[in-house]
């Protein structure tokens, strides 16, 4: 069994690469999974002469349902264009931050009116 001392251990490798799409070093996983793609890892077994190729995928996605997320403030942009959505987040108990320009609801407001996209990144309370 002379030929599995080569193998890799797939148990103890490290990550030396990261890569995330469009970088290259992407593009061909990219055409396979899609929007799907998160991004590559380029791994190296504990000897160093394996490199493995890992991707990871979004398999499944769905909203957060807890009463912490319903209940969490956020930030979301609605444009001043957009009255008739305003009004229905208002409806919904959103408050406008003068200060920010953007709208204060909770995490469930959000979810009903289907607002996941607007809601800025790293801004909840």
């Amino acid at each position: 069994m002379q030929g599995d001392a080569l193998q890799p251990d797939r148990n103890r490798t490290r990550v030396v690469k990261t890569l995330w799409p469009p970088k290259p070093g992407t593009l061909k996983h990219l055409k396979r999974f899609g929007q799907a793609l998160v991004c590559v890892r380029y791994r190296q077994d504990a000897r160093g002469l394996h490199r493995l190729t890992t991707v990871e995928v979004i398999i499944d996605e769905a909203p957060v349902k807890n009463r912490r997320s319903d209940n969490q403030l956020y930030s979301v942009k609605i444009g001043f264009h957009e009255p008739d959505l305003q009004a229905k987040a208002k409806a919904h108990g959103a408050k406008w931050d003068q200060q920010a320009k953007l709208w204060r609801m909770k995490g469930k407001a959000i979810k009903l009116l289907g607002l996941y996209t607007r809601v800025k990144e790293n801004d909840h309370q």
